[in-house]
Formats: C-alpha cells, sequence, structure tokens
C-alpha cells in the first residue's frame, strides 16, 4: 500500500453507497475514494463532465448504428449483441457518473 500511498483499503457490499466519496467505476469493480480534504470538489467535477461527455458521445455512436435498419439487418448478429451490451454498460456507466456528480455538487 505504500506505492499507492493508501492508508487503508476497505471492501464494500456491491450495493453499498458511500457518502462524500468520488466514484471511478470499471468494469465488475467501483472505486470510492474519500473527498474530505483530499480532491479539489470543482477539479472533481470538472473530470466527472468529461467522462460524461466522453461517455456521451460513444453512447451517440452505438445508438446511431443501432437504429439504422440497415446496420442492424446486414451486421453479423454477434456484433449487433455486442454493441446492444457495449451500449448497456455505457448508459450503467452514466448513470452511476451522474449519482456521482450529484453527490459532489452538495459538497461545493
Amino acid at each position: 500500500m505504500s506505492l499507492a500511498k493508501l492508508e487503508s483499503i476497505v471492501w464494500l457490499d456491491a450495493d453499498a453507497e458511500v457518502e462524500n466519496a468520488a466514484l471511478a467505476p470499471l468494469s465488475e469493480l467501483k472505486i470510492f475514494l474519500p473527498l474530505a480534504g483530499l480532491v479539489n470538489v470543482a477539479e472533481e467535477l470538472t473530470r466527472v463532465a468529461k467522462n460524461m461527455e466522453k461517455i456521451e458521445k460513444e453512447m451517440g455512436g452505438l445508438k446511431g448504428r443501432l437504429n439504422n435498419d440497415k446496420f442492424v439487418a446486414s451486421a453479423p448478429e454477434a456484433v449487433v449483441t455486442k454493441a446492444r451490451a457495449d451500449l448497456a454498460g455505457l448508459e450503467a456507466k452514466l448513470t452511476e457518473l451522474e449519482t456521482a456528480q450529484s453527490k459532489l455538487k452538495k459538497l461545493k
């Protein structure tokens, strides 16, 4: 833990909520970082907003493909299924980031 300069690591239940913490959602892992005295809230809000913009852009591309009847009809089923799964994953990440953003705004 000295490499990351962490005081501790705490494993929580999957549905646990953490107050006053930044969220970094990974594929099957959520990392919560306590903010009290550690993070500039304005900078963290900017970071979250940038991540949200990136995800929204990716979602736009996937939605465009999936709303294109020609793509859905001609693409291999595995490609269409993967695009739908990717879209669902991005939607979940966006929801998590929106929640983190609202929590950060309460800290201002």
